[in-house]
């Protein structure tokens, strides 16, 4: 899947592993890059049919038809290698009709490449999508209601109350959601004018010492009773989930397990001189591996699970655990989760791009601040974990 964890492709990556299929997600969040061909033949090993929905990253005329007319050569180039039989590409209803368009007419070139490159080829011609509208009408448009996407939504919400002063409200769209919270920050003041007489300044006044006693004594009372430090900080972090109605679902992933074959086959001899085989998927079950798909779940998954399982329990959430194929994305959408894993769990890779702090070789990165890394140090060799 060219373009697997985009806007398109991360709803068709959730469609085919819903059916059954297994799919590769060929883009830059996942170290391919279809542009230069970083990483794409590996990706496309032994693949039957190749999808490609990439979008260019700028619509300006030269560049987007660069993008296309690379990134499809690229594709179809790395299919053939890998003895793909299909290749399927995402277009546009009536992008042949409007040829002053440059974003059009890179389509339609796209499309004539695909069909003189002697692969069986599907052309899906889709009409615009919703979340585009942004960009197609820009802020010059005449209505002043343009609809995105909710996680744009979030993004720009987050990036706004990071960079202002606090407001007096703040609004926060929780995730699987697309109501928006509106959050008081400070409480609203109402102003009353009002008129007071001699007498009853006086009277206030006489209330002043006994008020102030009191308030002194409800402020320290505050002081002592109130939580410490990091408790404030935890509920802070995991408030999302235990406010939440639904279950907090906790999701696994199954690894990728090779089993030894029984019995094992007989290994050929290499002749004299060669080097090391090279090491193909397509042929492990020769060599005595089974590929071992949906059985099994690593070590520490498995720890982390548990643990997370106890701390719910003791604050009474209810927990549902899920592995593997038994997560769908509609379940993410509509109830709080863990996702436990970094490259091992699709979904960490799938959704880890929008967000702020990321995975890096094996670390976790600040986007923002790309000086802050945090890693595990003194890994004994040959030893990564998630």
């Amino acid at each position: 899947m060219v373009g697997g964890s985009g806007l398109i492709g991360d709803k068709v990556m959730t469609a085919l592993y819903e059916a059954g299929h297994r799919a590769v997600a060929a883009s830059p969040a996942f170290g391919i890059d279809a542009f230069t061909g970083h990483g794409l033949d590996e990706a496309m090993a032994g693949a039957d049919v190749v999808i490609h929905v990439s979008d260019a990253p700028a619509w300006e005329d030269d560049e987007v038809r660069r993008f296309f007319a690379t990134v499809t050569g690229n594709a179809l180039r790395a299919g053939r290698r890998a003895g793909a039989r299909h290749h399927v590409a995402l277009s546009i209803v009536g992008c042949d009709r409007l040829p002053e368009s440059g974003y059009l007419r890179a389509k339609v070139a796209q499309e004539d490449a695909i069909r003189s490159a002697g692969v069986p080829f599907t052309i899906v011609r889709s009409t615009q999508l919703m979340e585009r509208l942004a960009r197609i009408g820009g802020p010059e448009g005449e209505d002043a209601t343009v609809r995105v996407a909710a996680n744009e939504v979030r993004k720009r919400l987050a990036q706004y109350h990071m960079e202002t002063p606090p407001p007096d409200v703040m609004i926060h769209v929780p995730a699987g959601s697309y109501h928006a919270e509106f959050r008081w920050v400070r409480s609203p003041q109402i102003a009353v004018e009002a008129k007071m007489s001699a007498d009853a300044v006086r009277r206030g006044r006489r209330w002043i010492v006994p008020a102030s006693l009191v308030f002194l004594a409800i402020l320290a009372a505050a002081l002592v009773l109130r939580p410490s430090g990091p408790e404030r900080v935890f509920e802070q972090f995991w408030g999302p989930l235990l406010d939440a109605r639904q279950p907090v679902l906790i999701c696994l992933a199954n690894p990728l397990v090779y089993l030894l074959a029984d019995p094992l086959p007989p290994l050929d001899r290499p002749a004299a001189g060669a080097g090391p085989e090279d090491p193909d998927p397509r042929q492990m079950g020769r060599r005595g591996l089974i590929e071992s798909l949906d059985q099994y779940v690593g070590v520490g998954d498995a720890y982390a699970a548990s643990h997370f399982t106890a701390l719910f329990s003791r604050l009474g959430r209810p927990v549902q655990i899920r592995i593997g194929r038994e997560v769908a994305f509609a379940d993410l959408r509509t109830s709080p989760a863990v996702l436990i894993g970094a490259y091992s769990n699709r979904w960490s890779m799938e959704m880890n791009p929008e967000y702020r702090f990321g995975f890096d070789r094996y670390s976790i990165v600040d986007r923002q601040q790309p000086g802050r890394v945090w890693r595990l140090e003194n890994l004994r060799p040959g030893y990564r974990s998630d």
